[in-house]
């Protein structure tokens, strides 16, 4: 299924609704950025210690966390108050950190202000149009954008079993990929001229059962505790970290992708 240029993903028209009470356990659980994703763009859009960064759709902070940690400064852009206050809790504390309520086609920052905009994990869930127009305002001279995500390794045995669980009790699920499929049609019509790098950096990460069964109750798509199928796909994930582990800890074998291009 394809989507045209500017529309939201399907069930996708506010992100800030669909993250309503998953803010602490999306903090603790998340998935984070590799320090050689902040390098590559760092190296690429020719960034300094003083470059300004807006993370759009920044969540609680996960990627703002590894701009930071490579000396840049960063307005995180986040919708959803639930979320923008875990990350004001976890990076207050650094003076080059700063927070704001705003959307990707409306973030409030002032024109030609910022030297990057990031979007991590983000770009499925905004309208294209409007975020590359603001883009555009936001962004001082000829500016970057970079489109994050991170992408399971689906030629795997532990993904496939996922994803079978995933496909029968999981109402919302539409695939392992479902969203960056779309999105990765669109860079040509988002970036200027079709025009972008991409990069590939490996992100697997190893979970004992909590941790495993946080991170899959951060998205979206699995069941809330009040609706029927939760228990159920609990006992599934049990049932399947129990089958792959080794020493009561799983590998989820992950990269992470960056495309950085002009708009």
């Amino acid at each position: 299924m394809s989507i045209a240029f500017g529309q939201a993903a399907p069930e996708t028209l506010r992100r800030e609704t669909h993250f309503a009470g998953r803010a602490e356990i999306y903090a603790r659980f998340g998935l984070a950025y590799p320090s050689c994703c902040a390098k590559f763009l760092i190296d690429k859009a020719g960034l300094r210690p003083s470059s300004l960064v807006a993370d759009i759709g920044a969540g609680t902070g996960i990627f703002t966390r590894t701009l930071l940690t490579e000396n840049l400064r960063v307005i995180a852009i986040e919708p959803n108050e639930e979320m923008r206050a875990e990350a004001d809790y976890l990076l207050s504390g650094d003076h080059r950190y700063t927070s704001r309520a705003g959307w990707a086609e409306n973030t409030g920052l002032p024109g030609a202000s910022v030297d990057l905009v990031t979007a991590a994990q983000a770009f499925p869930w905004l309208e294209k149009l409007g975020f590359r127009k603001e883009c555009r305002r936001i962004l001082r001279g000829n500016g970057y954008v970079a489109v994050l995500w991170h992408h399971r390794e689906t030629d795997n045995d532990l993904v496939r079993d996922h994803d079978a669980v995933c496909q029968q009790l999981c109402p919302r699920y539409r695939g392992p990929e479902a969203g960056w499929r779309e999105s990765l049609e669109e860079f040509g019509s988002f970036f200027r001229d079709g025009a972008y790098v991409r990069a590939t950096f490996r992100n697997d990460i190893d979970r004992d059962w909590p941790a495993y069964l946080g991170a899959n109750l951060t998205s979206t798509y699995t069941p809330r505790p009040e609706e029927p199928q939760h228990d159920a796909f609990v006992e599934a994930l049990q049932a399947l970290f129990d089958r792959h582990q080794t020493n009561g800890v799983l590998r989820v074998p992950t990269v992470t992708q960056c495309c950085l291009g002009r708009v």
